[in-house]
């Protein structure tokens, strides 16, 4: 289970640090973090099921999601210090991304033959939008 979680958090930090500029570094966590999923749907099912009944000692949850989540918080944290985006609650927001992206287990377990791309576009579209300054023409 920390040997998924664990790739994927350096999957996402990989895909972030490549990125040019915070919105750039926002659409690109989302889209690792889905391809991630998509191309581990076996692992993520069985570390889904792990979680669903079972903590870690000294816990609240299975597993720390805390290297998933960082990455995207930092994500806004510096979007907002450049500019790039609105004042926004960056723990929260960076939250529902999580949930958000995490999401897509759900979405390929109900629909194997899901478009993962169109998955990845709309959430990356919502986003942006949810983190754009209201004066950006």
């Amino acid at each position: 289970m920390d040997h998924l979680i664990g790739r994927c958090a350096e999957t996402l930090r990989a895909a972030v640090d490549r990125a040019a500029d915070p919105a750039e570094a926002l659409a690109a966590y989302i889209e690792a973090f889905i391809r991630f999923q998509d191309d581990n749907r076996d692992g993520v099912r069985a570390l889904w099921r792990l979680a669903a009944g079972w903590k870690a000692p000294g816990r609240d949850s299975a597993f720390d999601d805390e290297p998933l989540v960082a990455p995207v918080r930092e994500v806004l944290d510096d979007g907002q210090a450049r500019g790039a985006f609105r004042g926004l609650a960056s723990p929260v927001v960076a939250q529902s991304i999580l949930c958000s992206v995490e999401g897509f287990h759900e979405a390929f377990t109900a629909d194997p033959d899901i478009d993962t791309t169109a998955y990845i576009r709309e959430l990356q579209v919502l986003y942006r939008h949810g983190t754009e300054r209201a004066d950006h023409g």
